[in-house]
C-alpha cells in the first residue's frame, strides 16, 4: 500500500517529481486517453481519432468521414485506472460537435492522521467534462474544445477549466497529414493551499501513408505503412525533466484494411519509451488493444478500447 502511494503520488499529485518526466500537475491529461493513440507513442496530432480528438487536437475532429462513438479503459501502473468515452457528432459534411469523458481514479487508500489503526480509506480521482467544435474548409480544419476538470484527494477538492485549440489539414487524397495544437490552457482552484499547474504544451505533428506493399506468399492481403511523428513543447518548466521538449513517433502497418499492428516509441526523459499495439476493424466497428512497459520495473500498463461508426 505504501509503494503505491508514492508510485501514484509521484505520477499524479502536484508539486512531486514525475516517474515520467514529461508531465506536471494534472497528468492525466498527457496520458493518451484513446487506446490507439496509446500504441502509437501518442504521436497523434494530425491523426482524426474520433470524439477523443477533443484532448489532442480538436480541428480533427471534422476530418473524420463518419460520426464516432469511442470507449476506452486504461489499467495504468499503482492500481491507477482511466476510463474514457467520447463521441464525435458530424454536422453535415463539414463540422462536427463531440463530448466526451476522462476519468482517472485509484481507491483504496488507508487513513491514518496518527500512528495506529487506519481510520477509513479514500480515493485520488481526477475528472473532465469536455465538448468540441470543428469546421472544416476543403482541406483544412479549425477547431476548439473546452474542458470542465475537477481533482480529488483525501478531503481536498478543486475545479478549473482549459482550452484546447488546433488546426490539420491533408493532401494527397489523406495520405499526408498535419496539425498543430495548443492544450490545457486554464486556471484551476487551490488545491489545499496550492492550486495544481495545468500541463500547458503546444504540439505539431504529421502523419504520413507511405507506400503499400505486396507479401510474395499471399499478393491479396496489401500492407499500407503508415509513419506518425509529433513535436511536443511544454509552456512551462515540468518538474525533474531534463528538456522541456520532446519527440513522439510512431508506425502501423495495416492488412487488408482488417488488421493493424502498431508502435511506438518517446523521446526524452521517460520511463515508457515503448508502445505497442493492435487493432481489428469491420465497417462498423473497430477493436483496439494496447501494452505500455515501464523500464523502472514498476510494471506494464494495459489498455482495450471500441469504436463505433455510424
Amino acid at each position: 500500500m505504501k509503494l503505491r502511494f508514492i508510485l501514484l503520488t509521484a505520477l499524479l499529485l502536484p508539486g512531486a517529481e514525475s516517474l515520467r518526466a514529461q508531465s506536471n500537475g494534472l497528468d492525466f491529461l498527457n496520458i493518451g486517453p484513446n487506446t490507439r493513440s496509446l500504441s502509437l507513442g501518442e504521436a497523434v496530432t494530425a491523426f482524426p481519432m474520433g470524439g477523443s480528438s477533443i484532448y489532442t487536437n480538436p480541428a480533427n475532429l471534422a476530418l473524420d468521414t463518419t460520426s464516432t462513438l469511442t470507449a476506452d479503459y486504461t489499467l495504468w501502473i499503482a492500481d491507477l485506472y482511466n476510463s474514457h468515452i467520447a463521441v464525435n457528432l458530424k454536422q453535415n459534411n463539414n463540422q462536427s460537435l463531440a463530448f466526451g469523458l476522462l476519468n482517472s481514479r485509484s481507491d483504496n487508500f488507508e487513513a491514518r492522521s496518527v500512528p495506529g489503526p487506519s481510520e477509513g480509506s479514500f480515493s485520488v480521482h481526477y475528472l473532465s467534462l469536455s465538448g468540441g467544435y470543428a469546421k472544416a474548409f476543403n482541406n483544412i480544419s479549425i477547431g476548439a474544445a473546452a474542458h470542465f476538470i475537477r481533482e480529488e484527494y483525501f478531503v481536498n477538492h478543486a475545479s478549473g477549466y482549459s482550452f484546447n485549440v488546433g488546426v490539420s489539414s491533408y493532401w494527397m487524397n489523406g495520405r499526408l497529414r498535419a496539425g498543430a495544437s495548443l492544450l490545457s490552457v486554464g486556471k484551476m482552484n487551490k488545491l489545499n493551499n496550492q492550486a495544481t499547474d495545468l500541463p500547458s504544451n503546444i504540439r505539431a505533428g504529421i502523419v504520413a501513408r507511405l507506400f503499400r506493399f505486396l507479401p510474395p506468399k499471399n499478393p491479396t492481403l496489401p500492407v499500407w505503412v503508415t509513419l506518425y511523428g509529433d513535436y511536443i513543447s511544454f509552456l512551462e518548466h515540468q518538474p525533474g525533466a531534463a528538456a522541456n521538449h520532446f519527440f513522439n513517433v510512431g508506425i502501423s502497418f495495416e492488412v487488408a484494411e482488417l488488421i493493424e499492428v502498431r508502435g511506438g516509441y518517446k523521446t526524452g526523459q521517460t520511463d515508457r519509451p515503448l508502445a505497442m499495439g493492435i487493432g481489428l476493424k469491420t465497417q462498423a466497428l473497430s477493436f483496439n488493444y494496447s501494452l505500455i512497459p515501464f523500464e523502472t520495473g514498476f510494471g506494464t500498463a494495459h489498455s482495450i478500447g471500441i469504436e463505433y461508426y455510424f
